[in-house]
């Protein structure tokens, strides 16, 4: 693509900044996916039966199907976290990842409509469990949806447990100020 005859909010003949615009913006303030603060979408056990709590937050995901895909600002607007039930392990342990994810149908097939979301994916069931690799969710892989995705938590489930025990919670969220940091020293 080259320099772009309209801008982005200039509007000639109406606003026609085409939508790669802002997501490119995006790309090149933030560049990395990641959370835009600390407790941004962090995971909380639940006092209910195998239920985790996701706080409100903002986070900028980065596309990888197309140099040009740029980046997704994704947000939760609620002032209370949203509720996920996990579901009940059967015979050994396992852990479940739970990831936040832009679907852009631009990029590829999905038969929902582009949307933000969270969602939970149940890892094998072992007794050593191990999380979910990341290949299931990019390109190629099983759980793959077109757009940009994040791993926000991998979360240990076992048989019997009543409640998810705070011990159990990994919280993966990359919280982009460290990066930004970080790349200065």
């Amino acid at each position: 693509m080259a320099l772009q005859s309209v801008p982005s909010y200039i509007g000639v003949s109406g606003f026609n900044t085409p939508v790669e615009v802002d997501r490119n913006f995006i790309k090149a303030v933030y560049g990395h996916t990641g959370v835009l603060s600390a407790l941004a979408f962090y995971v909380t056990p639940s006092v209910t039966s195998r239920v985790i709590n996701v706080a409100p937050g903002a986070a900028c995901l980065i596309g990888v199907e197309d140099t040009l895909q740029g980046g997704y600002f994704a947000y939760s607007d609620s002032s209370a976290s949203d509720a996920i039930t996990l579901g009940s392990p059967s015979g050994s342990p396992r852990i479940d990842t739970l990831i936040l994810r832009v679907v852009d149908t631009q990029y590829g097939f999905d038969p929902g409509s582009p949307r933000a979301e969270l969602a939970v994916y149940q890892g094998t069931p072992a007794s050593s469990p191990i999380a979910l690799d990341d290949t299931f969710f990019n390109i190629g892989g099983i759980n793959y949806k077109p757009g940009a995705w994040m791993r926000l938590a991998d979360v240990r489930t076992n048989p019997g447990d009543t409640t998810v025990p705070v011990a159990n919670i990994t919280n993966t969220a990359v919280f982009l100020a460290d990066i930004h940091l970080w790349a200065r020293q």
